[in-house]
């Protein structure tokens, strides 16, 4: 991804959202050293990430939808321990709980990988609202995910997609694959000025969300 997209070039801070063990942000800060990388996600899983240099731990409380829509609510004194105070000591970082349906770290740009497929059109929404609000004016949100064709495609590409999808509403009623239009409805349901296709890399594309509009 890092040699095909370019976008990280001259940014200052990235969060990612949803990062798990924060092997993707580090990925970036070793390519951009300048970059200051924050991984944000649920404290169980920030408990088990490696440390990385550079890399900040921001930890996040939300509903998890499991197999079959079940619902189920994470608390925060239930699993925060040792071994995430002992991380956030290493980092020289303070632990804040976050609900990215709520709020997400201020932020140059959000970095979403394989986030907006788990979860509906509402949902997204509510999670984009939040994104923008917490990029300034010339930020952006960095979307990487695939794209369903609007006709049916028989490509390898097309067919791995299918199975995707239709796997993934097997575990995950909510969950969809979602078209270029169906994208931009997301990002102009959510205030951004528009969205664009920026590279096409493994199956997915990584997409940008923009405020203002660009010339």
């Amino acid at each position: 991804m890092l040699e095909s997209y370019k976008g990280f070039k001259d940014l200052k801070e990235v969060v990612d959202v949803g990062g798990g063990l924060g092997s993707i942000v580090s990925m970036v800060t070793s390519k951009y050293p300048t970059i200051k990388g924050i991984n944000f996600d649920l404290p169980h899983v920030i408990a088990q990430a490696p440390s990385y240099p550079g890399i900040n731990y921001f930890s996040s409380v939300f509903n998890l939808v499991v197999n079959y829509g079940l619902c189920l609510r994470l608390g925060f004194s239930s699993i925060i321990g040792h071994t995430i105070e002992e991380k956030l000591t290493e980092n020289s970082d303070r632990l804040q709980v976050w609900n990215m349906f709520e709020s997400v770290p201020t932020s140059e740009t959000i970095f979403l990988k394989w986030i907006l497929i788990d979860w509906s059109d509402e949902k997204c929404i509510k999670l984009l609202k939040n994104c923008y609000k917490a990029v300034p004016d010339h930020g952006k949100v960095i979307v990487v995910d695939a794209i369903q064709p609007i006709a049916a495609e028989t490509s390898i590409a097309a067919k791995n997609l299918c199975l995707i999808d239709v796997g993934m509403m097997l575990l995950n009623p909510v969950s969809k694959e979602r078209t270029e239009e169906e994208f931009a409805n997301l990002a102009k349901a959510a205030g951004f000025a528009g969205m664009e296709k920026v590279c096409y890399v493994d199956n997915y594309w990584i997409m940008e969300f923009y405020k203002k509009m660009r010339n």
